[in-house]
C-alpha cells in the first residue's frame, strides 16, 4: 500500500513507525525512485569477512562486485536468518562468484 505524503512531520512519523516494526520506510517521488527502491528492499545485503572476522567488503546481492583482499573469506547474507557461506577461497587478481548451497 502507498501513500502520498508532503508532510515532513508525517514522513517521519511513517519510518520510525516503519523501524519499529523492523521494515523499511520507502520515499519515492517517482516511478524511477520506486523501481530503484523495490530492487534494493528485494537484494538483501552482504558482507564479506576475512579470517579474523573482520569486514572486508560489503555490498547487495546480486549488485556490483565488491573487491576483497586475496586469502579465505566468509561470505554473510543478512537475511534472517544470515546464511553463510564459507569458505570463499579469493585468489589475487581473479573475480569469483558465489552461491549458497553450490546455487
Amino acid at each position: 500500500m502507498g501513500f502520498a505524503l508532503d508532510d515532513g512531520a508525517l514522513k517521519a512519523t511513517f519510518r520510525d513507525r516503519a523501524g519499529i516494526g523492523q521494515s523499511h520506510y520507502i520515499d519515492a517521488g517517482n516511478a524511477e525512485e520506486l523501481r530503484r527502491a523495490v530492487v534494493d528492499a528485494v537484494q538483501p545485503p552482504l558482507r564479506v569477512l576475512d579470517r579474523a572476522g573482520k569486514v572486508v567488503a560489503e555490498g547487495l546481492v546480486g549488485g556490483d562486485p565488491v573487491s576483497v583482499p586475496a586469502g579465505t573469506e566468509r561470505v554473510e547474507v543478512l537475511t534472517d536468518p544470515i546464511r553463510v557461506i564459507e569458505p570463499v577461497a579469493v585468489q589475487t587478481g581473479t573475480e569469483e562468484r558465489v552461491a549458497p548451497d553450490g546455487a
